[in-house]
């Protein structure tokens, strides 16, 4: 198991060691020259049970990822 507080884009409490930053713009890969870039097969939605166990997270940036909305629910 590796210590999530060594990756990049995350940055931990120094003193907890809980996650307090993610930054996981730009993480999809587009071709923005492609005609059906901004169609909705790019679009995708986020669950966000996910990020529940990061009590301490106080910045989440998921910028230039199409995300289409969030959903409160699991499946």
């Amino acid at each position: 198991m590796s210590d999530c507080c060594k990756w990049e884009r995350v940055t931990c409490n120094s003193t907890t060691s809980h996650v307090i930053e993610l930054f996981l713009n730009n993480t999809r890969q587009h071709d923005i020259n492609r005609i059906l870039f901004y169609d909705d097969e790019n679009i995708w939605f986020i669950k966000l049970s996910m990020f529940q166990q990061l009590t301490e997270l106080r910045n989440l940036n998921l910028s230039y990822n199409e995300i289409g909305g969030f959903i409160d629910y699991d499946e």
